[in-house]
């Protein structure tokens, strides 16, 4: 009886051992997986650059709500995540009285850092 115990109790604690190894492994390869998905982010948010339009930054932000934006300034949502944001200027190639309708053409005078904050959806 005490033999049985005591390979029941070994086969417990390599159980218990071995749920923690993986579990550990688990929490590593998603700690991996996002580290390299923030990287992948970063480089892609950087590839908007000054002199590059509205239409360019598009393809992987999107407008933000609110009331504190014009056709010469504005913050992004990377579609990514919307957690992650842009603020970006421009300057107006057409129609210069419009002041608040957008163009594709406009062409970004600057673009901030990526930054976390939480979204403004209107």
């Amino acid at each position: 009886m005490r033999t049985i115990l005591s390979l029941v109790s070994a086969l417990i604690f390599m159980l218990v051992v071995s749920a923690a190894k993986l579990e550990g492994q688990r929490s590593k390869d998603t700690s991996m997986r996002h580290t390299e998905w923030v990287g992948n982010t970063i480089k892609e948010i950087q590839t908007i650059k000054v002199g590059m339009t509205r239409k360019d930054l598009l393809r992987i932000f999107m407008a933000e709500g609110g009331l504190g934006s014009s056709r010469s300034s504005r913050t992004y949502l990377y579609r990514g995540c919307p957690y992650i944001k842009v603020d970006v200027g421009f300057q107006a190639t057409q129609q210069l009285g419009e002041r608040f309708k957008e163009f594709s053409d406009d062409t970004i005078t600057s673009i901030s850092k990526p930054y976390l904050a939480n979204p403004t959806l209107d």
